[in-house]
């Protein structure tokens, strides 16, 4: 997985702490953090049916993070002038492992007439706590969908 995300509140900036900041410049006033992740998600599903051909599922999982490589860019606002800015990088290349996340989830499953299945669910993944370089508790919702066929 490669992960982009941004954190410009500067409330947020000055709560965390982060690593290799130019603390001469003062505090970023945007962190753009890149993280390419390698997740080993471990779930339990249950199907509910509904009819010969439809099921509800959920599931229940955990999935462990292994950040392999993460780049964080700051941005400085020059004193006395708002239209310049200072930029600066820090880059990580050891991997880490860190307690991940428990997953959540909650579709449909639907059989085609080439009896082959559809799975669509709306997932979320609560994070343990704080992970990558940044050390953020890291929490994510998003759509999922699955085409399980068979091979002859």
């Amino acid at each position: 997985v490669h992960r982009v995300y941004s954190i410009s509140d500067q409330a947020e900036l000055s709560d965390n702490s982060f690593p290799n900041a130019e603390e001469d410049l003062g505090t970023p006033t945007n962190v753009d953090i890149d993280s390419w992740i390698v997740e080993v998600p471990f779930n339990f599903k249950y199907r509910y049916p509904i009819s010969l051909k439809r099921h509800w599922l959920t599931g229940i999982g955990y999935s462990p993070m292994i950040f392999t490589h993460q780049v964080l860019e700051y941005d400085y606002e020059l004193s006395g002038n708002s239209s310049a800015a200072i930029y600066s990088a820090y880059k990580k290349d050891k991997p880490e492992l860190y307690p991940g996340t428990v997953n959540f989830s909650l579709g449909l499953s639907n059989e085609t007439t080439r009896k082959d299945i559809i799975e669509t669910s709306i997932y979320y993944q609560y994070g343990l706590k704080g992970m990558g370089e940044e050390n953020v508790q890291q929490s994510f919702i998003g759509l999922r969908s699955v085409y399980w066929f068979r091979v002859r």
